[in-house]
């Protein structure tokens, strides 16, 4: 080693304050960034109070294990069952009130009604 070489290396004092500096600012910056999301997260609860108490209740339900829980799969099959009921009662509406509209109309589900039976006209 000659002298040219050491003069260029830092020193461990100056490792250990430029280590040092660059921690302050690590740090100043995770602050500055946490203050940020703080007052995004205020300004979202103050805006929309249930939303808030839902991510609430649903991070703390998943972080819980509530995910591959019983009352999960009981809440599931409850859920489903609703939708399929759901699904099952607008269709079977809106085929009721074409079935109406067709009565009042004088046109059976099949097209107009007729005179005609299954063999042929009927005599009156």
């Amino acid at each position: 080693m000659d002298a040219s070489e050491t003069d260029t290396e830092p020193t461990l004092r100056e490792a250990r304050d430029q280590l040092r500096d660059d921690l302050q600012l690590l740090r100043d910056a995770i602050g500055h960034r946490a203050g940020e999301v703080r007052d995004t997260v205020t300004g979202f609860v103050e805006e929309h109070p249930l939303a808030a108490v839902g991510c609430a209740f649903g991070t703390g339900f998943l972080l819980s294990g509530g995910l591959y829980s019983r009352v999960t799969s009981r809440l599931l099959r409850l859920g489903v069952r609703l939708l399929v009921g759901a699904v099952a009662r607008e269709a079977i509406a809106a085929g009721g009130v074409e079935l109406i509209s067709s009565v009042v109309r004088g046109t059976g589900p099949d097209g107009p009604a007729s005179d005609e039976g299954p063999t042929g006209p009927t005599q009156h």
